[in-house]
C-alpha cells in the first residue's frame, strides 16, 4: 500500500542476499501472479462476481450484493498488489526483520513500540457490526487469492523466501493507522524544534516557526460569526527547555524519527494535496468538477488502485489503496469527494520524570508509579531471535528505549558526531490514532452518501488521519468540510516535547469533526484546499503547520479566471508550475540585486536579467527555473546554516514547509533580523548581504554544474529529476527491471504540480501527485491516472503503463456505468462453490 519502501533496498538488501536469491527471480519470471483474461475460479461467495479490465488493467466488479463486492475486491486487491499489502503489514507489525534480517531490527522496535497493532485490536473491538462485515468479507477475497495461488505468487515472496500470511481483518484498521503515521508532521516537527531550543535557546526557536499570511487562501471562507482561534496558552517554555536539557531527549529523537522516515521512504513531507470543486458556467446552471492529487512519496508499486465497484446497491469508480476495503477517492451515482491533510497537530511528545530507580515513573497525579513492561520476541531472518521488554506508561511505549541508524547517514552526511542513543530518559508520546475511531463506517456512509446531508452522517464519523473532505453532486452543489480528531492542548507547547507529570500539560480532551468549519454552497462558484490554513477565524486551535499559501493562491487565482470551466481546465491546472511563492520571493530580492550590479560578472547579469523577465513559471524545459532555485536553496542555507549547524539545518529544512514560508517572513520584515548575519564571521551581515550572496553562489555553483556560461543550456529538468524506484532497486540485478526514471521534472513545493525536493539535495524530487482524479458530474467517466500503474508485479505490462500519461498531463477514461463498458474484457469469473461441478 504504502510507497514508503524508496531508498530501503540499499539498506535492507545485501548484493549478496540478492544474488542468493536471484534463480529464484528467475524461477518466478515462469510462474509470475501476472492477471489472465477469461480466468474461472471458485471460491465461498453467495452468487457469481465477474470482473473486468480495460486496457490499463482498470477492474470493474459486477457483484451481486455489498458482500461479494467487498470480497472482489480484496481478491482483486491481492492479485495485483499482495506484495505491497503485506510489506505495509509487515512494517505496522514490526516484523521486517523476519524478512530481511537484523538490518531491520532497530525500525522494527520503533514500530512496535508505536503499537500500531494492539491499537488495531483496540479498534476492531469497537468497530460497528457493519465495519466489521466490511473487512471479514474483504479478508475473505484477499484469502481466497492467497490460498488459490501458493505457486506463481509475485516474484518479491519468491526472490525473500517467504509467503504471506492469511489477511486479516484487523489488518485493514493497520493500514489505516500507518497511513495516519506518515501523514503527521507532528511526529517530526516537535522533536525538530526542541532540539533548536536546545541548541539556540527558546525565543530563538520559536522565530523559526513561520506563520500564515492574514490574507490567506483559507479551506472555509471567512465567515464574520467564527470565533478567533487562539493557540493554547503554554507555560512557560523556558522551564519545559531546561527540563528537556537535564534528560537529554532531543538530539537522540530527532535522530530516530529521521532513521525512521529515510527507512521507510517517507523522503518528502508527506503531506501535500490539492482539491477544488467548480461549478462549470458563472451563472451555475452547468455542471460542477471535482479535482483531487494528494502530493506524497512517490515509487513502485504506485500508492493508489483504481478500481470500480458495482453491486446492486453502489456504484463507484475511483481510487482505493490496497488493504483498505472502500473507497477513499471517487465517484459513485450521485455524489464525488477527494481529500487533502489537514495539517492538524495531531501528536505531541512528553518528558516522563523518572525515578532513581529507572522501573519507576510520576504519572501525571504526581505519584510514583512502576512502569508496565512488555515482553516481545522479534524474529529475525538468519539470526537469533530477539527477546526484549518494552516499557509503558498510561500514554504510551517509551519510544525513546528503541533507536535507528545514525542520522547523519540519513540526511545523507559523513559522520561527524557520536552516537547519543537514549540510557538516561523516557519519552512518551500522544496521538490522536491511539483513540479508538470507525474510519471504515465513516467511509462506507461516505461511498454511499447521495446528497451532503448523507455524506456529512460519514465525515463526522471520521477521526484520523484529519482531512479536508471536498463534496459535489449532479444537482450542482459543492462543499468542503474538514473532518478529523482535534486534541486539546491544554498548558502544554504545541511544537516542542512537554512534561509528562504535569497534569496541565496533557491533553484535555478533543475536538470532534462536527465541531469543524465547514462550507456548502458558497456566494463564489468554487471551493479548494490546498493544505492551507482552515479557515481565517476558528474556534479552537488546530494547527501551525500549515503548507506555504502559494499552492492556495495560485488555485484561488486561476479558479477565478474561467467563466466557463471544462475538465481539460482541471487538468491544465494539476499539471501547473507557477509559483506565487517565487514571484513574491523575487519581488523582495531582485531590487536588493539591481543595487549591486556592477559587482556582477557578465554571466550573473546575464542571469539576473533572465530572474526579471521571468514569470514564475517554474518549467523543467527553462533555464529560469534552475537559477531561481539555486538561488533559494543557497538563501536558505546561508540564513540559517550557520545558527543550526549541518545537521540540525537539514532536520529543519527536511519538512520544506517551515524553512519556505519562514524565509517569505524574514524577506517582508526590515534587515535587522538576527538570523541573516552569519555567526562565523567576525562582520555583521545583513539581509541584503546574505540576498547578494546567495544569489552569486547559486550562478557559480550552476556554472560549475554545467561546465559551461551558457545560461540558456541550464535546463531545470537536468538538475531536477524523479525516479521510481522499487524496494529492489538499488540492486544492480534488479534494477533495469523494478525502476523507472530518472526522468525530468518541473515544479516544486510551492506549484500545484508540486516537485519537492530537499533543500539539501535539490536535484532529486521526493514528493508529487500519487495520483490525478478528475470528475465532471454530467460526464460518463471519471479521469486518472497513476505515476505507475495498476499492477504491483514489475513483470507485468501494467506495472508501468501510465508513467508517461502522469509525466505529461494524461488521463485514463474510466467509465462509471454499472454495465461493462465494451472496452472492458472479461478477466476472472468467481463463482460460488456449491455451483462447481
Amino acid at each position: 500500500m504504502f510507497q514508503f519502501l524508496r531508498n530501503f533496498a540499499g539498506v535492507l538488501i545485501s548484493l549478496t542476499v540478492i544474488a542468493a536469491s536471484f534463480t529464484a527471480f528467475s524461477l518466478f519470471i515462469a510462474t509470475r501472479s501476472e492477471v489472465s483474461p477469461n480466468t474461472t475460479v471458485y471460491s465461498t461467495i453467495k452468487d457469481t462476481i465477474r470482473v473486468y479490465r480495460n486496457q490499463f488493467s482498470v477492474p470493474h466488479i459486477i457483484a451481486g450484493s455489498e458482500a461479494d463486492g467487498y470480497f472482489a475486491l480484496g481478491y482483486v486487491h491481492a492479485q495485483d498488489r499482495l506484495w505491497q499489502m503485506d510489506i505495509a503489514r509487515r512494517a505496522g507489525q514490526g516484523r521486517l526483520a523476519e524478512i530481511f534480517g537484523k538490518e531491520a531490527l532497530e525500525t522494527d522496535k520503533f514500530l512496535r513500540a508505536l503499537d500500531l497493532e494492539v491499537i488495531s485490536q483496540k479498534v476492531w473491538k469497537t468497530s460497528s457490526k457493519t465495519s466489521r462485515f466490511i473487512m471479514e468479507q474483504y479478508s475473505n477475497g484477499v484469502n481466497a487469492f492467497i490460498n488459490d495461488h501458493k505457486i506463481g505468487l509475485p516474484f518479491e515472496f519468491g526472490a525473500l523466501g517467504y509467503a504471506p500470511d492469511q489477511w486479516q481483518p484487523t489488518d485493514c484498521i493497520l493500514i489505516g493507522r500507518m497511513m495516519a503515521f506518515e501523514m503527521s508532521i507532528g511526529f517530526w516537527s516537535d522533536i525538530a524544534f526542541g532540539e533548536i531550543a536546545d541548541k539556540l535557546g527558546n525565543t530563538r526557536a520559536a522565530e523559526l516557526v513561520p506563520s500564515y499570511p492574514n490574507s490567506g487562501p483559507f479551506v472555509i471562507p471567512s465567515d464574520k460569526k467564527s470565533i478567533p482561534a487562539q493557540a493554547p496558552k503554554s507555560a512557560s517554555q523556558a522551564a519545559v527547555l531546561q527540563t528537556l536539557r537535564n534528560h537529554d531527549v532531543l538530539n537522540s529523537t530527532a535522530e530516530l524519527l529521521t532513521s525512521l522516515r529515510k527507512f521507510m521512504g517517507m523522503n518528502g513531507s508527506g503531506v501535500g494535496s490539492n482539491s477544488w470543486v467548480m461549478k462549470t458556467t458563472s451563472s451555475g446552471s452547468g455542471s460542477t468538477i471535482l479535482a483531487n492529487d494528494p502530493h506524497l512519496s512517490l515509487s513502485l508499486p504506485a500508492r493508489w488502485y483504481q478500481a470500480h465497484l458495482t453491486t446492486p446497491s453502489m456504484n463507484i469508480t475511483g481510487l482505493t489503496i490496497a488493504g483498505i476495503p472502500l473507497f477513499i477517492v471517487g465517484r459513485n451515482d450521485n455524489i464525488a469527494w477527494g481529500i487533502t491533510n489537514m495539517m492538524a497537530d495531531d501528536c505531541d511528545y512528553y518528558v516522563e520524570k523518572v525515578d532513581s530507580n529507572p522501573n519507576y515513573y510520576f504519572n501525571e497525579d504526581g505519584k510514583r508509579v512502576k512502569f508496565k513492561y512488555r515482553r516481545d520476541t522479534i524474529h529475525v531472518k538468519g539470526d537469533e531471535s530477539l527477546i526484549y521488554d518494552i516499557r509503558f506508561t498510561k500514554r504510551s511505549a517509551i519510544i525513546s528505549d528503541v533507536h535507528a541508524f545514525n542520522s547523519d547517514k540519513i540526511l545523507d552526511m559523513s559522520n561527524s558526531h557520536s552516537d547519543n542513543f537514549l540510557q538516561k530518559y523516557a519519552l512518551s508520546f500522544s496521538w490522536t490514532a491511539q483513540q479508538p475511531s470507525d474510519e471504515i463506517l465513516a467511509m462506507y456512509r461516505i461511498n454511499k452518501a447521495s446528497n451532503w446531508q448523507e455524506f456529512q452522517q460519514g465525515i463526522n464519523l471520521w477521526c484520523v488521519p484529519a482531512l479536508n473532505f471536498s463534496f459535489t453532486d449532479r444537482r450542482g452543489n459543492i462543499g468542503m468540510a474538514p473532518a478529523g480528531l482535534i486534541p486539546i492542548h491544554g498548558k502544554g507547547n504545541t511544537n516542542i516535547p512537554n512534561p509528562g507529570w504535569l497534569p496541565e500539560f496533557t491533553w484535555q480532551g478533543f475536538h470532534t469533526s462536527s465541531e469543524l468549519p465547514r462550507s456548502y454552497n458558497p456566494q463564489r462558484r468554487y471551493l479548494m484546499s490546498a493544505n492551507n490554513k482552515t479557515a481565517e477565524s476558528l474556534p479552537f486551535f488546530i494547527s501551525s503547520l500549515w503548507e506555504p499559501s502559494s499552492r492556495a493562491e495560485r488555485m484561488d487565482e486561476t479558479l477565478q479566471e474561467f467563466d466557463e470551466y471544462s475538465v481539460r481546465d482541471a487538468q491544465f491546472m494539476q499539471m501547473d508550475v507557477t509559483s506565487p511563492f517565487a514571484r513574491t520571493l523575487l519581488k523582495r530580492t531582485l531590487p536588493v540585486i539591481e543595487s549591486k550590479q556592477k559587482y556582477l560578472s557578465q554571466t550573473e547579469r546575464e542571469a539576473f536579467t533572465m530572474l526579471q523577465k521571468w514569470d514564475g513559471i517554474i518549467s523543467g524545459r527553462s533555464p529560469q527555473p534552475a537559477i531561481y532555485s539555486g538561488f533559494l536553496t543557497n538563501l536558505l542555507r546561508q540564513t540559517f546554516e550557520d545558527e543550526l549547524g549541518e545537521r540540525l539545518y537539514r532536520e529543519y529544512v527536511f519538512v520544506a514547509n517551515l524553512p519556505t514560508r519562514k524565509i517569505l517572513e524574514l524577506l517582508s520584515a526590515d534587515s535587522s533580523s538576527a538570523w541573516f548575519d552569519n555567526v562565523k564571521t567576525k562582520e555583521i551581515e545583513d539581509k541584503n548581504e546574505i540576498i547578494f550572496r546567495s544569489f552569486v553562489l547559486a550562478v557559480r555553483s550552476l556554472q560549475d554544474h554545467y561546465k559551461n556560461n551558457d545560461i540558456h543550456s541550464w535546463k531545470y529538468g537536468d538538475i531536477h529529476q524523479i525516479t521510481l524506484n522499487h524496494l529492489f532497486s538499488a540492486n544492480p540485478y534488479m534494477k533495469q527491471i523494478v525502476t523507472n526514471g530518472p526522468f525530468a521534472s518541473g515544479g516544486d513545493n510551492t506549484t500545484l504540480n508540486n516537485g519537492e525536493y530537499h533543500f539539501y539535495q535539490p536535484k532529486e524530487q521526493v514528493l508529487g501527485a500519487s495520483m490525478r482524479f478528475i470528475a465532471d458530474m454530467k460526464d460518463t467517466v471519471v479521469y486518472s491516472v497513476l505515476p505507475g500503474g495498476n499492477s504491483g508485479e514489475p513483470l507485468s505490462a501494467h506495472y508501468s503503463d501510465q508513467v508517461q500519461l502522469w509525466l505529461n498531463g494524461g488521463y485514463i477514461r474510466i467509465p462509471i456505468n454499472r454495465l461493462p463498458d465494451p472496452s472492458f474484457t472479461k478477466f476472472t469469473t468467481i463463482i460460488p462453490k456449491v455451483q462447481e461441478k
